[in-house]
């Protein structure tokens, strides 16, 4: 069986705020926090930071829609060292509107959980309202798939997205009522090594997606045998 597990998320938005921090929560040390960071253009990015001073490595760099309108980006932290209380803090350069949030996850492989990912945003005007990723190529088996999609509205208005049906809604998160920047993440496992993409669907046609693949650990020698 499979031994990558989504563990829990947690997620936050602001409104108008130069920073925003989640509620805080118990992680399990070892295991694997993915950060799905969303925010509008008003303010560029910051930092992102979290209250036990773990080191984060960006493997998504910032994407900007067509507009632009919104932007997106992903960091992850591996074997992390666990605490109670666990909060996380994204700071932009002045007020903005932000949506973002943390996946944890269980069973990555020790050594080189990232595998692959990839990232890319659209403008508005193209009437579409069903998004999707680039395609990603899994290097290994039993891999987990993080899908992220940030989408936009320019001047605010409400919105509404959703995860494609083969994919888990992990994160469904607005800046405010308003919905100036709202971020979907879902998961979803990827049996065999292979093509995948991100799908998803809002009201809105300004959006970021992307996605990343996380690889489980390896398997031990089978003590069964002499």
């Amino acid at each position: 069986p499979m031994s990558l597990a989504v563990v829990q998320s947690v997620s936050v938005g602001g409104n108008a705020v130069s920073s925003a921090t989640t509620v805080g929560i118990n992680t399990t040390t070892g295991n694997l926090l993915h950060a799905s960071l969303g925010y509008h253009i008003s303010s560029a990015f910051s930092s992102f930071t979290d209250n036990n001073s773990l080191s984060w490595t960006e493997i998504l760099a910032e994407t900007t829609d067509g507009w632009p309108v919104v932007r997106l980006r992903a960091r992850y932290n591996t074997n992390i060292l666990g605490r109670s209380g666990h909060t996380f803090t994204l700071t932009c350069a002045a007020a903005n509107f932000l949506a973002f949030g943390i996946t944890e996850i269980s069973g990555q492989d020790a050594t080189g959980a990232f595998d692959v990912g990839a990232i890319a945003g659209i403008g508005g005007g193209t009437t579409s309202t069903s998004h999707n990723s680039p395609a990603i190529t899994t290097t290994t088996a039993n891999s987990l798939l993080i899908g992220m999609g940030v989408r936009g509205v320019n001047g605010g208005g409400a919105e509404a997205g959703a995860v494609e049906a083969s994919w888990t809604e992990r994160i469904d998160r607005q800046s405010d009522a308003s919905g100036v920047c709202q971020i979907l993440v879902g998961s979803k496992a990827a049996p065999t090594a292979g093509s995948y993409a991100f799908d998803w669907t809002s009201v809105d046609d300004s959006d970021v997606s992307g996605i990343v693949a996380y690889k489980e650990a390896a398997s031990g020698p089978d003590s069964s045998r002499t």
